[in-house]
């Protein structure tokens, strides 16, 4: 039972999740114009990192001339999201707390709790961390209605996040910079 649920959760985090990132940035289509296939209008690249039987997946994510580093984190029951945005500068948890406001409450009015803190990487870099927590359905796993609920919520999340930083002019890595 319990290899059932890590296959099903590896298969989510690494299948779905996967390639539903990747249409975080795409090409508008015309109106009148007919539906463009997705594989002509996706423009977002995404590299996963993840142990299976884990319950999370880091995903690096090149899109809207950005460079974003995620994780998601699926406990059966539970959907966190950790947005990693470097902290440059002054810039900390608290400066950029009140520059994402306006995402902040349309995360909280589509069911997220978030949460942010300061953090130093792996490389010694600092970050701001932005957690978004939900509760899922119990049967989350076995129900592609939920599950394709969620991906489309953590998409247009994401995609909003990437959005309102350009739109306040908070530059995240370029999507040409090698780490």
């Amino acid at each position: 039972m319990f290899d059932d649920i890590r296959r099903s959760t590896d298969e989510f985090l690494t299948g779905p999740m996967l390639a539903s990132l990747r249409s975080v940035d795409y090409e508008t289509p015309a109106y009148g114009c007919p539906s463009i296939d997705p594989g002509n209008a996706l423009r977002s690249e995404v590299s996963v990192g993840h142990i299976s039987g884990s319950p999370e997946a880091r995903y690096l994510l090149h899109a809207l001339d950005a460079e974003l580093e995620l994780s998601v984190q699926l406990n059966v029951y539970r959907l966190v999201v950790v947005y990693r945005v470097p902290a440059v500068g002054a810039l900390d948890c608290l400066g950029l707390k009140p520059r994402f406001e306006r995402w902040e409450i349309g995360a909280i009015n589509a069911g997220w709790k978030i949460g942010w803190r300061d953090t130093i990487d792996h490389s010694n870099e600092r970050r701001v961390e932005i957690y978004c927590y939900a509760m899922l359905p119990m049967d989350f796993l076995s129900n592609a209605h939920h599950q394709l609920y969620w991906m489309n919520d953590i998409v247009q999340m994401t995609r909003s996040l990437l959005l309102e930083a350009q739109r306040m002019d908070i530059h995240l890595a370029s999507a040409t910079t090698e780490n």
